[in-house]
């Protein structure tokens, strides 16, 4: 049976929404196994009934439950949660704090004293909060990262993006440590924004640069990933298209040069607790990527496919001969 009070969440986030795909996945606390994920039409009012009591079946066998907050383009298959290249939109902004709980409402109580927009929704993770606000669905996805960002810097929380997952309300928290129920506090549907609200609130974006003049250094790779053999080399790559993915990643995911030439960032695939170069890395002179998640190595062609960028606009994937 679905608790009321994940429908009223659910039903207050997505409003109004006639498009898209509801991304609900099942993650085992060990972390050691396979992440499904299920996408479902928000119309399909039958189906994402189904999917909700299949994962809170699972749920109950030990599983996390979770669901990405943005909607996506497209249903993706069974072990991909999705990047920012399959957003369609995002109807609400979100904060994951962690930790003791006077200290988040201090933090929480002095963030409304200098005027950010008080939240429209509150849940108990089970060993924190989750805070939501709900907005006037958005594309905007840039600059929601960098409001994200900036709520999580002000509120103490974890770093987000937008094409992240929270713990499904209604669920309970699964980790060892905690094995507490995960349960809607308070909900003020009528408490809604527009991203333009937190503009004042976003983090500061990194200054733009320019891709031929990034100073980039070809080193050897980071020891972990010394295993792998690429199998393309730098001569081969058409370099306006390596450059554009750089300009992407530094720009869209707060990507950094890092000293043995990678670009460390957020990882397109989506990650819980992401941090830029915690989970993704690629190599320029390589035309690779690789995540320390479960997706492994990411080939150029994929990784254009995930942040959204059409080789066939800078000329294909290879120089030309």
């Amino acid at each position: 049976m679905i608790p009321d009070t994940t429908l009223q969440l659910l039903r207050a986030v997505y409003r109004g929404q006639q498009a898209g795909y509801l991304t609900l996945t099942a993650i085992h606390p060990s972390k050691r196994l396979p992440t499904p994920s299920r996408h479902i039409p928000i119309t399909d009012k039958t189906a994402v009934h189904q999917a909700l009591a299949d994962l809170l079946a699972a749920n109950a066998q030990g599983w996390g439950a979770y669901f990405s907050v943005a909607l996506r383009k497209h249903p993706l298959d069974r072990w991909k949660r999705g990047g920012q290249a399959d957003l369609l939109v995002l109807p609400a902004l979100f904060a994951d704090l962690d930790g003791d709980l006077s200290t988040s409402f201090e933090r929480i109580q002095a963030a409304g004293i200098a005027g950010m927009p008080a939240p429209s929704a509150m849940v108990g993770s089970g060993r924190g909060l989750h805070l939501y606000w709900l907005i006037t669905p958005t594309t905007d996805f840039h600059t929601a990262n960098l409001v994200l960002a900036g709520l999580a810097e002000r509120l103490g929380g974890d770093v987000t993006t937008a094409a992240n997952a929270l713990r499904l309300p209604g669920s309970r928290n699964t980790k060892p440590d905690v094995n507490r129920p995960c349960q809607l506090l308070w909900l003020a549907e009528k408490r809604r924004y527009t991203l333009a609200d937190f503009i004042p609130f976003q983090a500061e974006a990194p200054p733009p640069r320019q891709p031929t003049k990034l100073p980039i250094r070809w080193r050897a790779p980071p020891p972990t990933l010394r295993g792998d053999k690429p199998t393309l080399l730098s001569d081969e790559l058409n370099p306006d298209l390596v450059e554009a993915v750089v300009h992407i990643l530094l720009r869209d995911y707060a990507g950094f040069v890092q000293n043995n030439g990678w670009i460390g960032a957020l990882c397109p695939c989506g990650h819980n607790r992401d941090q830029p170069g915690r989970h993704f890395g690629f190599s320029p002179q390589h035309g690779v990527a690789r995540c320390f998640g479960r997706h492994g190595q990411i080939l150029l062609k994929e990784l254009c496919t995930l942040i959204g960028v059409d080789p066939a606009s800078y000329g294909g994937l290879y120089r030309k001969t």
